[in-house]
């Protein structure tokens, strides 16, 4: 007990009661009472010593009780202190004279000294050590054995308190110390089980006990006791507790059964399953726990298991779960030792439902992995790496397929397909090789192999391991048509680059990033000498100013939208052009990532064009419009004088009558026809220059020809007639074109017309038309002299006569070149055929017009004058007309057109702002008036009669020179009641009159 242990005693530990007397003599032998111990007790107790340490490792072992333990301890103890002291005392002298006899104190010093022996080896042999300790006076023995359990060599150190105290562990000394003073204040046991750290500084773990022995006066004057180490105990007990403890902590059941079927050993998860109590103490018979759910599979293992010692695994439905549908493995081992006197089974189980149905998938998913491989369009074939000959560990149908290989051939070998393979090798010796490389070094590969018949192969060759054995997987694909495609797309890349880079003008391509991505060698060439890498931010490449402005663009291009603008040069791009037209467009880069194309094109030579051809087109447009104010001012100063030369001349013809002589008459006819060919000069004039300068309104609508015909053919007939000449009609009875009515009409009268003037006497002239695809043909064709090929080209140039004059044939010449204009403005085309002698030939091509689309009516006839009121008949009410001209002469001629209307009253004016004076103090019911007035022209008088309440219902007839169409639709946009041109018709004039007179009578 009191060894050098590891117990952390105070200092000066002493009990309260301890005395400090010396309890042996100075000069006493060293013994206490040794003088009184005769010789047999020395010997007694020797023998006694002996059989006590005997119990007391007996006790130790638990082979004998504790009191036998303890008797044992202190008898033995006790005895060894007697012997101990007969030995230290001096023999008897022998009788003088006795003969030499056996000293019986070496006798008894020789057997002490073997029972000592013979102690010190059962204490070694029991690994146990005794002690003797006197509390009053420190004094304490220790056995040989004692030196040994702290480390020491016997006799090495010497016992004292202080040295036990020192080796006791810090962690227990405080516990053994207040065990110790409970036993010597009168419990007068110690029984203490703790850890000691020995000299080299292990730990070991011992079990101290002792007896406390008091004086007369009960005082506890000495303790007698032994140390045990139970180092090899405690760690076995706490390797059981280990292993009792993972036993417990495994998922699985564990079970042991002895060869009579009774239960030895079971962990907390089989309680758990079986439901059996753990703290049943009665041993459980393995019928008792399956008495019916056990299968005969099961029980034929657990037999075959003990009566043969093999291994056995059953996997089947749970025994107590039949119903679940739960899988249960069991593994029976067999146990055998010869240290155990019984033999048995462990059994282990495990709830293997989850890895059955991962096996049964695993299963079905090979099985769908082998048919998936089958099917795959790669060939595939796994082959280990020891030997060509020896059988492939996979290998799928097209393999075989791939390689021409038959399907029933077996064995199949690397080599088999290596020998089907060669022949579709372009250089066979240098690929096998190849292969004779790659096998070798046992290499990853993926590369492209070309075959002979033009495939190409895209080859991968993954080496891997099955355990512990290399193995190699092969892959072929086909890629012909993506080897082709990828070649076709590198030239396509190829042919963009080239374009790219011949690009005549200026490319940037910018990132989602904002970062450059490509610049052609132009837009490359404005940054030199910077050298322009893809990654470079747009924004360090154009500068954060011009970017500002241009990242909203590339924004929207990387969005998708596509834009178009145009950029001025700035002063920190010296080097672009003066203007560039850029078109920001988007797309996407190899990785799929949008991209912003931006395309610049220079436009500053465009700009400057345009900027002259605008400068030019206003040009032209002012002086388009001085011509347009030129042509209305020569129409109306040429029509003025004609207005007075016509006009006088209707109203002498219209009142000569028994008034002039036949020959005057005949002069002023003359007169009038003069004035009526002047007036058709100029408006022929005027149209040829209105249609040059794109001023004819045209209305296109469908016509019918037929109607149109008959319109025209009574109008040449006189003229006709008086040549001889007989007009034959061939034109479908119902055939429509789409033309402008009035102008079609103006154009058949003038080939009409040429056709009689340019035709023989007496000959004869055809109108034909027909149906040409989507167009119409009008064609007049006469009996002339024909036209040669340099006439044919003069034909159509204004004023161009042909040498008409000569011929004495009347006309401008300008007829067929109006013709043309207008057939052309009518989306149609006109030509000539024709041929010295064989007459001409002038066809008319026109847009066909859609069936039943309604045809333009027939313009109607000109209303001619009412006539006046016969003498005696009852007059028509008096209408008020007001005539305001500057014009002296028309107004004479305006009165003299009126004398013969008593049913109008008429008066003239010859300035606008007299006549609104006027018009308020006496008003009329029709105002006549002239448009090209000084001062307030006729516009500005219509819109103060319109703003006027009084007489913003009069109405105005507007009588101008100016036959301009433009002026014409304006007045009828206005509300003008009517428009009649100058020189005046008196028969559209009347009718004008009436018409807008009729007007109030509703």
């Amino acid at each position: 007990m009191l060894g050098a242990g590891a117990c952390s005693a105070p200092r000066h530990f002493e009990p309260p009661f301890m005395d400090k007397t010396p309890l042996v003599a100075p000069d006493a032998p060293v013994g206490r009472g040794a003088a009184s111990v005769p010789p047999a007790a020395a010997t007694i107790g020797g023998l006694l010593g002996a059989g006590g340490l005997g119990a007391t490792a007996a006790g130790f072992w638990g082979l004998l009780p504790a009191p036998a333990w303890w008797a044992g301890l202190a008898v033995g103890t006790a005895a060894l202190a007697l012997a101990a002291r007969r030995w230290v005392l001096p023999a008897p002298a022998p009788a003088a004279g006795s003969p030499p006899s056996p000293d019986p104190t070496q006798q008894r010093l020789a057997l002490l000294e073997r029972r000592a022996r013979q102690f010190d080896a059962a204490e070694q042999l029991v690994a146990v050590g005794s002690f003797d300790w006197w509390p009053d006076s420190g004094e304490l023995h220790w056995s040989e054995q004692h030196y040994r359990l702290w480390g020491y060599l016997p006799g090495e150190v010497a016992p004292s308190f202080e040295l036990f105290r020192r080796h006791l562990h810090p962690d227990d000394a405080g516990r053994v110390e207040s065990q110790l003073r409970q036993a010597l204040a009168g419990r007068g046991t110690y029984d203490c089980t703790h850890r000691v750290q020995r000299k080299d500084g292990s730990v070991r773990h011992v079990r101290a006990r002792g007896e406390v022995f008091s004086d007369a006066q009960g005082r506890p004057e000495r303790m007698i006791g032994a140390v045990h180490d139970i180092t090899d105990r405690v760690e076995a007990e706490a390797r059981l507790r280990l292993h009792a403890f993972v036993l417990d902590a495994l998922p699985d059941p564990v079970s042991a059964i002895d060869a009579g079927r009774r239960y030895r050993l079971a962990n907390a998860a089989w309680y758990e399953v079986t439901g059996i109590s753990r703290r049943r103490s009665t041993p459980m018979h393995f019928d008792h726990v399956f008495p019916l759910v056990i299968n005969p599979e099961r029980r034929h293992a657990i037999e075959a298991c003990i009566e043969e010692g093999r291994m056995q695994v059953v996997r089947g439905p749970h025994s107590l779960r039949p119903d679940a549908g739960c899988i249960l493995e069991t593994r029976y081992l067999p146990f055998r030792d010869p240290a155990v006197d019984w033999h048995g089974v462990l059994m282990v189980s495990r709830d293997v439902s989850d890895d059955e149905a991962l096996r049964r998938r695993l299963t079905d998913s090979v099985d769908k992995l082998s048919l998936t491989l089958n099917n795959i369009g790669d060939a595939i074939f796994a082959t280990g790496a020891q030997s060509l000959d020896e059988p492939v560990l996979f290998a799928n149908a097209q393999l075989r397929s791939l390689w021409n290989i038959p399907p029933d051939l077996q064995p199949l070998t690397t080599r088999v397909i290596l020998d089907h393979s060669r022949r579709f090798f372009r250089d066979p010796a240098a690929e096998l090789a190849r292969l004779e490389a790659i096998i070798t070094g046992c290499v990853a590969v993926d590369d492209r192999l070309q075959l002979d018949d033009g495939r190409v192969l895209a080859r991968r060759c993954i080496p891997t391991t099955q355990g512990e054995r290399a193995v190699r997987i092969w892959v072929f694909r086909d890629i012909t048509a993506e080897a082709r495609a990828q070649r076709e797309l590198a030239d396509a890349e190829a042919r963009q680059r080239a374009l790219l880079e011949a690009f005549p003008g200026y490319i940037w391509v910018v990132d989602a990033d904002h970062r450059i991505v490509y610049l052609n060698p132009l837009a490359a060439a404005v940054y030199d000498p910077v050298v322009v890498g893809p990654g470079l931010p747009a924004a360090e490449l154009f500068g954060a100013g011009i970017y500002a402005r241009l990242r909203p663009i590339v924004e929207r291009a990387l969005a998708g939208q596509s834009q178009s603008f145009e950029w001025q040069r700035v002063r920190d791009e010296p080097r672009l052009p003066d203007v560039l037209l850029v078109r920001a467009a988007p797309g996407t880069g190899v990785d799929g990532r949008a991209l912003c194309y931006a395309f610049g094109v220079d436009i500053s030579s465009l700009r400057q064009a345009q900027e002259a051809l605008r400068v030019a087109k206003d040009e032209a447009e002012r002086a388009n419009e001085a011509k347009s104010a030129f042509l209305s001012a020569m129409s109306h100063e040429l029509r003025t004088p004609l207005h007075a030369v016509v006009g006088f001349g209707q109203m002498l013809e219209r009142n000569g009558e028994g008034n002039l002589s036949a020959r005057q008459l005949r002069q002023i006819g003359e007169i009038r026809q003069a004035g009526t060919h002047l007036l058709a000069l100029i408006d022929d004039l005027l149209d040829l220059a209105r249609i040059e300068a794109g001023r004819v309104p045209l209305d296109p609508a469908p016509v019918d020809l037929g109607a149109l015909v008959d319109e025209c053919l009574p109008l040449v007939q006189p003229l006709a007639q008086a040549r001889g000449c007989e007009i034959l009609r061939a034109t479908p009875p119902s055939l429509g074109v789409l033309a402008d009515r009035r102008r079609l009409k103006q154009v058949l009268l003038n080939l009409l017309s040429n056709a009689v003037e340019f035709n023989r006497a007496g000959g004869r002239i055809w109108l034909l038309a027909e149906a040409v695809g989507d167009r119409v043909g009008i064609a007049v064709r006469d009996e002339g002299p024909g036209l040669s090929s340099e006439a044919r080209a003069r034909l159509f140039q204004p004023f161009e006569r042909l040498g008409a004059d000569a011929a004495g044939i009347a006309g401008t010449g300008i007829g067929l070149a109006l013709s043309r204009q207008m057939v052309r403005a009518m989306q149609g085309e006109i030509v000539v055929d024709s041929a010295p002698g064989a007459g001409c030939t002038v066809r008319v091509l026109l847009p066909r017009a859609d069936e039943g689309a309604a045809p333009a009516g027939a313009q109607p006839p000109v209303p001619r004058a009412a006539p006046a009121t016969a003498p005696g008949a009852a007059a028509a009410p008096t209408r008020r007309l007001l005539y305001v001209d500057d014009n002296p002469v028309n107004l004479m001629l305006m009165e003299g057109l009126f004398e013969d209307r008593p049913d109008c009253a008429l008066r003239t004016l010859d300035n606008a702002q007299a006549a609104l004076q006027q018009l308020r103090q006496a008003p009329v019911d029709l105002l006549l008036l002239d448009l090209q007035m000084p001062g307030m022209d006729g516009f500005e008088c219509y819109q103060r009669l319109r703003a006027d309440p009084a007489l913003q219902a009069l109405p105005v007839v507007a009588v101008s020179a100016d036959a301009n169409p433009a002026t014409i639709e304006r007045c009828r946009a206005l509300g003008f009641a009517g428009y009649v041109t100058k020189p005046v018709d008196a028969g559209r004039l009347q009718a004008a009159v009436d018409q807008a007179l009729a007007t109030l009578l509703h």
